[in-house]
């Protein structure tokens, strides 16, 4: 069981949702964060009427800027909800994972005692719950 003031919080994140897990031996709390990031598949530019005339180019910073401008707002949201923890797990594949330890690393509103993060595939909900829970089991057993 966490000492009253330790607040430890697990997570699974990829680019479509947040799972926020507030670890507690008795009733783990579940939130669900879906992310406005939108998926995106620009298609080429349009051919000129003239014949061997210039070609109309889809310049990929604008779609860039758009989804970096969604992710910073997702990783905003995720932090606000997380403002509180003391220790921190985040699982997930790689992007998603590593631009939300980037932002936490450069917030200066976060005093967090241990921060780690580990790959991971998908889980069910229950699966993921129980694995939080595990680290948490195993890391305050060592102490």
């Amino acid at each position: 069981m966490a000492a009253k003031d330790e607040v430890c919080i697990g997570m699974w994140l990829d680019q479509q949702e947040a799972l926020i897990i507030r670890a507690d031996d008795e009733n783990p709390i579940m939130t669900k964060l879906p992310s406005k990031i939108e998926n995106f598949h620009p298609t080429g530019g349009a051919r000129s009427k003239t014949l061997w005339g210039p070609r109309d180019v889809i310049s990929e910073k604008a779609y860039l800027n758009r989804k970096k401008q969604q992710s910073k707002e997702f990783y905003d949201s995720i932090l606000s909800e997380i403002g509180e923890a003391t220790d921190l797990l985040i699982l997930g594949p790689a992007e998603a994972k590593t631009g939300l330890l980037k932002m936490i690393k450069s917030s200066k509103n976060l005093t967090l005692n241990s921060l780690n993060s580990e790959s991971c595939d998908k889980l069910t909900d229950n699966q993921l719950i129980a694995k939080i829970n595990k680290y948490f089991k195993s890391k305050r057993s060592n102490n």
